[in-house]
């Protein structure tokens, strides 16, 4: 027995602010019509009539009729009776689960869409996103819990509608939504298998169709490396910018959540039999001219390389296709790109970069990928970007993440590698970003790490040790200022472990650092803590 009948609940929803939570909404709601229900009884409508007057057409994306819904469910779901027609209380629910989809589905639609040859901006996108979250948020939870209560009668397209909100800090959803969509996407997959849900429903009913137009050449329509294909642009195509051929982008905005869904879930048993399925859509995110879907998609990549074996990467051509994929990324650099921007792509880009570099080699990494990073990535990189500090900081750090990975091979790269930190390190203002003059000296501990057999003779070793000096001083210069003290401490410290490794190495070659810049520490006192060389006592005369 229902409190009201489908529409009094439905106008009794309607006076209730949309502010309030799910359940107290619904307290509310039970709390208006006790008193009719005490007067006049409670109504004994079907799920068939429930259906009727609730899922209508004008009342699609309205609070009152999911509220409505819910609360006719939820009253249902405790009657134990017998129901009188089966297939039309099926047909029903799967109406009310269609309509709670369709109020909460991130879709957009506007009149530019009637405009032949029209491309979306930015703005559109922006206001696209802004729109739908705004309409969306509110209705998110009601529609979760109806989902909850149907799980078993959710279309595919429900389910995936589901899966779209399982990310809390996606706008269009809440933290309590993206709870109850999980709950519902991991009962879909205990229904259906997780397998036949992500390679089935998600990836080659939903997601294949939408990226059909998009796909890079690089791989063909089953997923397998293109033998015969064009070279990927920095920028992409714009005249691939338009609706009809990235639907996933600018109107059916579940596509690239669910991707990162289903691969978040994949598992590497489910990945080495369906991994065709997932790689013309990371392809095309990674091709993509736009730099936060390119963002994206770098981070994806790192999931998908996590869940791969290597061998399979290396014998079907992917870790070549991928590589060839990132590396213009590494070219998204100001001022031709906004400087936040790079910095969103380089990190991840570099990291991919890497990881590829571990399963592209025969008996360890793959030197030819990583001498490539340096030299087209890190080099060039610096070249055109050095007046942007924090991409400085990002390279030099990378590059001593490359350098670690070379290992002695890095020894060719020596000529380009001193003079790009010790220009970091020797810069007057450096002191002010402390952040990337660590990063620097991180970049110099790793080369003397790795290539200790050239950095124990000249020209090297006096390289290394002016920028060291040219460092400490300024470093020292700014442990008087209260404001900067611990930072200067932490690029003191920092500088100290450097020449100490430095040392290490000269010692093994059979020169003592100590004596090499004995001239220095004699004319400066300051550089005697950076040397570690013990101050004379006093008393001694």
């Amino acid at each position: 027995m229902l409190l009201g009948s489908p529409l009094e609940l439905k106008r009794a929803a309607s006076s209730i602010p949309s502010s309030l939570g799910v359940d107290r909404s619904l307290k509310e709601l039970r709390e208006k019509l006790v008193n009719h229900n005490t007067a006049h009884g409670g109504s004994s409508s079907s799920l068939d009539d429930i259906a009727t007057e609730l899922v209508t057409e004008d009342g699609l994306g309205k609070r009152e009729n999911l509220l409505a819904l819910l609360a006719c469910l939820q009253d249902l779901s405790g009657d134990t009776s017998e129901p009188s027609n089966k297939d039309a209380d099926s047909a029903a629910l799967k109406r009310i689960g269609d309509f709670a989809a369709r109020s909460i589905c991130p879709i957009a639609v506007t009149p530019d869409d009637e405009i032949e040859g029209y491309h979306p901006t930015a703005a559109d996108r922006a206001r696209d996103l802004g729109a739908l979250s705004s309409a969306i948020q509110p209705l998110a939870e009601p529609a979760l819990r109806i989902f909850s209560l149907l799980a078993p009668s959710l279309s595919p397209d429900a389910v995936v509608t589901a899966i779209a909100h399982t990310d809390p800090s996606l706008p269009w959803t809440t933290p309590e939504a993206a709870r109850q969509a999980a709950d519902v996407a991991r009962a879909a997959a205990e229904r259906r298998g997780k397998t036949a849900l992500i390679a089935d429903d998600v990836l080659r009913d939903y997601l294949r169709p939408l990226f059909s137009k998009s796909r890079p050449a690089a791989v063909t329509a089953s997923g397998r490396r293109a033998e015969f294909a064009e070279e990927p642009g920095a920028h992409g195509s714009l005249a691939l910018e338009t609706r009809a051929a990235k639907p996933w982008k600018h109107t059916d905005l579940r596509a690239v959540p669910v991707f990162a869904w289903a691969l978040h879930e994949a598992d590497k048993d489910l990945m080495a039999q369906h991994w065709p399925l997932f790689t013309p859509v990371l392809l095309t995110l990674l091709d993509d001219g736009d730099g936060d879907v390119r963002a994206r998609g770098l981070g994806l990549l790192a999931v998908f390389l996590s869940r791969m074996d290597g061998a399979t990467l290396a014998a079907t051509g992917l870790a070549a296709v991928f590589r060839d994929a990132v590396f213009p990324t590494l070219l998204f650099l100001p001022r031709s790109t906004p400087e936040a921007e790079s910095l969103r792509l380089q990190e991840p880009a570099y990291a991919a970069l890497v990881a590829l570099s571990r399963v592209g080699g025969k008996d360890g990494p793959d030197l030819a990928l990583l001498d490539k990073a340096l030299r087209d990535g890190v080099f060039t990189g610096f070249f055109y970007a050095r007046d942007y500090i924090r991409v400085v900081e990002v390279l030099v750090r990378h590059a001593g993440l490359i350098v670690d990975e070379m290992k002695v091979h890095a020894v060719k790269h020596l000529k380009d590698l001193i003079p790009m930190i010790s220009s970091v390190m020797e810069e007057p203002f450096a002191m002010a970003h402390p952040p990337s003059l660590l990063a620097a000296i991180g970049a110099q501990q790793a080369v003397i790490r790795n290539c200790w057999p050239r950095l124990a003779r000249p020209p090297w070793r006096e390289e290394v040790v002016k920028s060291l000096v040219a460092c400490w001083l300024r470093a020292r210069d700014d442990a008087n200022d209260a404001s900067r003290k611990q930072a200067s401490e932490s690029v003191c410290a920092e500088l100290a472990c450097t020449a100490k490794m430095l040392a290490a190495v000269t010692r093994a070659e059979g020169t003592e650092l100590t004596e090499l810049v004995a001239p220095l520490t004699d004319r400066e006192p300051l550089l005697v803590g950076l040397f570690g060389i013990a101050a004379p006592d006093a008393t001694e005369a």
